[in-house]
């Protein structure tokens, strides 16, 4: 299971120490987990970067960052992805109450106590797996006809087809006028089950049943090519996914 994390804050000593919480986190729950980490010195970084790191599953902010603050700037992340798992970081309580308004699911009190942050992360992980499990999200895309919407488990993989996609789904199959790497960033901020395994083809793990050398087998009976280099890569997130603590 991938874990895509931000951290943003203004204060170097506390981004430093909010980083090695993640990094044990990480080091725990190594085969089950693959965390990664972005560090953030202001939310002006932080929206001047997410357009290309724009696929986060949890994002810890500070409230109290200078010009843009912590609520103004999840409200922005809230107009264009409304899954990801936002924590605040505060030294006054009186900002809870705005965090209701952006649907946070946290606030962690300065000073940051270690056990109390390793309870809210794997709350965030279970929210996600959560979101995912239930099925009920839906993903628009830019169809033939105009706007199609497509439950998101129901995805099996996708292939990019120039500049457009065929989207191969439980009992359909769906040509979009999108691209994979434009499909690669909608979905990543829905679901953190779709990898690519191939420059044109990502599959989601869901529905994967075994791995070849050269290809991913579904449980369709589907075969989809894997490329040699993302083999390992591939591997190890399928071997993870059905084997997680946290799944």
């Amino acid at each position: 299971m991938n874990i895509n994390v931000a951290l943003c804050d203004d204060e170097k000593s506390q981004l430093d120490y909010l980083e090695n919480m993640v990094r044990k986190l990480r080091e725990k729950y190594k085969g089950t987990m693959d965390i990664y980490i972005s560090r953030f010195y202001s939310a002006e970084e932080f929206l001047f970067k997410y357009e290309d790191k724009g696929d986060f599953h949890i994002i810890f902010l500070d409230v109290e960052m200078k010009e843009i603050n912590g609520v103004e700037l999840a409200r922005m992340i809230r107009r264009v992805n409304p899954y990801v798992q936002i924590v605040f970081i505060t030294g006054y309580s009186e900002f809870m109450a705005e965090g209701y308004e952006v649907e946070a699911l946290n606030y962690l009190l300065k000073p940051v106590k270690e056990d109390k942050f390793c309870d809210v992360f794997i709350k965030a992980v279970d929210k996600l797996k959560s979101q995912q499990a239930h099925g009920e999200d839906y993903v628009l895309f830019n169809g033939e006809d105009g706007i199609t919407k497509i439950k998101l488990n129901s995805i099996m993989y996708l292939e990019a087809i120039g500049h457009q996609c065929k989207v191969f789904c439980e009992e359909h199959i769906y040509f979009v006028k999108e691209s994979l790497g434009e499909i690669k960033d909608k979905l990543s901020k829905q679901s953190v089950n779709f990898i690519l395994c191939h420059r044109s083809y990502m599959v989601n793990l869901k529905y994967m049943d075994s791995i070849r050398k050269t290809e991913v087998i579904l449980d369709s009976g589907d075969k989809v090519p894997l490329s040699r280099r993302k083999y390992k890569e591939i591997n190890e997130k399928f071997i993870s996914y059905y084997t997680s603590e946290v799944k």
